[in-house]
């Protein structure tokens, strides 16, 4: 309620179901802020920032399955959320903010507005989706376990099997790097 409050000092504060062009350009958007606040934090994603997954996001938002919802403050978008939108299932994929707006914590407004939207709308589930983090388990009222699974078909595949194998443990050590040494080994900075 605090940063609701700080948010409505600024302005009128409302979500927005975006629709057509907007989504579009909303999600587009969100990958943008998304993209800036991983290089920020000298962090990488197999999604955000490959052109290619890029382009199939903006793609499917011709479709209603993919949903983009947005927390105006006035005119501004302060906080966007790019959702898999399939009935009873609302999917969280994507949640970006503006970094204007950062200090009055839109994303934690945008999300209790997304979900009281979903649950508005017949949605039974909002899922956050994986992988699991300290805010996740923070709001969630419980999780599941996910598995992947992986099939190698060429020596090629296995080894990329086992590298991926490690990958969780890499990750987790990068994460424990400075930010300013992150971005040194990914070329950021």
């Amino acid at each position: 309620r605090r940063l609701g409050r700080r948010l409505a000092d600024q302005g009128t504060v409302r979500l927005e179901d975006l629709a057509g062009p907007e989504r579009r350009a909303g999600i587009a958007r969100a990958l943008a802020w998304k993209r800036e606040w991983l290089a920020g934090k000298g962090l990488s994603s197999l999604v955000i920032g490959d052109a290619r997954w890029e382009k199939a996001l903006l793609a499917l938002a011709e479709k209603d399955e993919l949903a983009c919802v947005a927390l105006r403050v006035g005119e501004d978008i302060a906080a966007l959320e790019v959702a898999f939108r399939r009935p009873p299932h609302w999917s969280a994929f994507l949640g970006a903010i503006n970094p204007a707006y950062a200090r009055c914590g839109p994303g934690q407004v945008q999300m209790a507005e997304t979900q009281a939207f979903a649950r508005a709308s017949g949605f039974e589930t909002y899922d956050l989706l994986g992988p699991a983090d300290p805010f996740k388990r923070a709001i969630a009222p419980g999780e599941v376990a996910i598995r992947d699974y992986f099939l190698p078909l060429s020596l090629k595949g296995r080894l990329a099997g086992r590298a991926l194998r490690h990958a969780p443990r890499m990750r987790a050590a990068a994460h424990r790097l400075p930010a300013g040494l992150r971005r040194r080994l990914l070329g950021a900075g």
